[in-house]
């Protein structure tokens, strides 16, 4: 496992294990700071389909950043 991974607590893991959708949303929101997108995204969904708020406001955080990202690659792709 890498640095990233490592740092993440067990017992934290555990809890996403077991479908504690709090925990789900923190490991998220560590992903998420981590600048992990991907699996950010995934747990956030996870959590949103079960109506936390806090979820749902992160996965519009994410497709923002994703969108901007994208326009910035775009608008770079041009420039020499």
């Amino acid at each position: 496992m890498n640095d990233l991974n490592d740092a993440i607590d067990k017992r934290l893991l555990d809890k996403v294990a077991f479908g504690d959708i709090d925990a789900t949303v923190e490991l998220a929101e560590i992903f998420f700071q981590q600048q992990r997108y991907g699996f950010a995204t995934s747990l956030f969904l996870l959590a949103s389909k079960h109506g936390h708020q806090k979820a749902t406001e992160r996965l519009a955080d994410i497709s923002e950043r994703v969108h901007c990202n994208k326009k910035e690659e775009a608008g770079d792709g041009g420039a020499a």
